[in-house]
């Protein structure tokens, strides 16, 4: 999937001291090959420790496990 598929409103954090001047990144992963096999490695890196920190805050429940199962596989 690359990013032009996915629609999301997308909103400046609030965190930002001034949102008016923030200059976000311009990388374009649609067409930017190299940046997109970087990016989308270190994407699917970070949802695999997520699902595995995700399972192991809730080793008391049985379906933890698949539940993360199912999250890593969707994302």
């Amino acid at each position: 999937i690359r990013l032009a598929s996915i629609r999301v409103a997308m909103y400046s954090s609030s965190l930002l001291p001034d949102p008016a001047v923030y200059q976000p990144d311009t990388l374009d992963l649609n067409t930017d090959g190299k940046a997109a096999d970087y990016w989308f490695n270190c994407f699917r890196d970070m949802v695999a420790k997520f699902a595995k920190v995700a399972a192991k805050s809730q080793e008391e429940d049985h379906t933890a496990t698949q539940r993360a199962e199912q999250f890593q596989a969707a994302y």
